[in-house]
């Protein structure tokens, strides 16, 4: 949302530094992405280099983020690049609404064949790792459905089905799949999305 409650919650439970989280000044990370992730990588690098390990940075957009640009900051910023390694891309899909999203995103497109690519179709063609959440409120065939369709999005993600979301941590931190050449030319556009306000 556009008031971030973390900070809040952060000041009344002081986290361990290998327990950090760093909130963006606005929500849209992409927007905003060059500024403040340098900044929380940079509180990051200055924690690590005062004696506190650290086994992994995980960014969590929220809503919905274009990946692109994001990625692009953490493998070209030098003071970022030489210090971490991007693992891997992780997208959540809502395995009961997923289907209408992509029917919508597709009727879009008819409409306007020049409109830049849309956040979710974005997160799922670049995604490493699909968690494909709610798969218990679906029947057989809509399961094989949506998983037909996020294979002709992108056929080489890992889908990890899930209820509730509930994950093994190690299968998302583990994800060693990142493959750069699927962002292809992506990395020379901007993003093309309207900012909020």
């Amino acid at each position: 949302g556009e008031v971030p409650i973390d900070n809040e919650l952060l000041a009344q439970n002081k986290l361990a530094a290998a327990e950090q989280v760093v909130v963006m000044d606005n929500g849209c990370m992409c927007c905003s992405v060059r500024g403040d992730i340098l900044g929380a990588f940079t509180s990051i690098i200055d924690a690590v280099d005062s004696g506190n390990g650290l086994d992994a940075v995980i960014i969590e957009t929220t809503g919905m983020a274009d990946p692109v640009p994001i990625v692009r900051t953490l493998l070209q910023t030098p003071v970022i690049a030489s210090r971490f390694a991007l693992a891997g891309v992780v997208t959540l899909v809502d395995a009961k609404n997923i289907l209408r999203r992509l029917q919508e995103l597709d009727e879009e497109q008819e409409d306007d064949p020049d409109a830049p690519p849309d956040e979710a179709f974005q997160q799922l063609m670049f995604a490493d790792t699909i968690v494909l959440n709610k798969i218990d409120l679906v029947g057989s065939a809509v399961a094989l459905e949506v998983w037909e369709r996020l294979r002709s999005i992108n056929e080489k993600a890992d889908v990890l089905p899930c209820v509730r979301g509930a994950v093994d941590p190690a299968e998302l931190v583990a994800a060693t799949g990142f493959d750069m050449e699927r962002m292809g030319d992506e990395f020379g556009e901007d993003h093309g999305h309207e900012h909020h306000g």
